[in-house]
């Protein structure tokens, strides 16, 4: 299959430009050996030097390990928040996964809150689980998102991976200017 062209599940994808061992599969593909096969249905992308993906469309986020994702606080128990990032389940957020956390030092984190936070670990028939600090431990734009004038926005998740691209490419810029924040999961804020 070349790149730009439309992939079925089970289809196996060519990736003998890139040196084999060094291809980063991206989402709705799969290494099997020495194969590369699609998982979903949609059009074959590539980006320099070695990395591939599926962009089609879904209606519902999956989790990936590493995604940044933007979610509402729906649920506060003891030492966890449920969060919603418009997946199948909600996610678990630790009141220790936030930076300077301690049993005397918790985050003021309340239902209807808007957080912004990295998936740690999503699988198959689990709750993924979310943390907000870098892998360094710091919080970065991590964290609650607090802001008096600022709104949530819902918009189709092929639409954020393009807002991602665009916003790589000036990313100083606009966040200088708006602060805008997209996320994996279908939401800017």
């Amino acid at each position: 299959m070349s790149v730009n062209k439309l992939v079925l599940p089970g289809d196996v994808v060519d990736v003998s430009a890139t040196d084999e061992k060094k291809c980063i599969v991206g989402p709705g593909l799969r290494k099997e050996g020495e194969r590369v096969v699609a998982t979903r249905a949609g059009i074959l992308k590539h980006r320099r030097p070695n990395t591939y993906w599926v962009e089609g469309h879904q209606k519902r986020y999956i989790p990936a390990k590493g995604d940044c994702v933007i979610g509402v606080v729906i649920n506060k128990g003891g030492e966890t928040v449920r969060v919603n990032i418009g997946s199948s389940e909600p996610a678990t957020l630790s009141v220790f996964a936030f930076e300077g956390a301690t049993k005397r030092n918790r985050p003021d984190v309340e239902v209807g809150d808007v957080v912004m936070a990295q998936v740690l670990m999503a699988n198959r028939g689990m709750e993924p689980e979310l943390v907000c600090v870098d892998s360094y431990g710091k919080k970065g734009v991590m964290g609650v998102l607090r802001s008096p004038t600022g709104f949530l926005i819902k918009v189709p998740i092929n639409l954020i991976n393009k807002l991602v691209a665009f916003i790589f490419m000036y990313l100083e810029a606009l966040l200088a200017s708006c602060f805008a924040r997209p996320a994996k999961c279908g939401c800017v804020i």
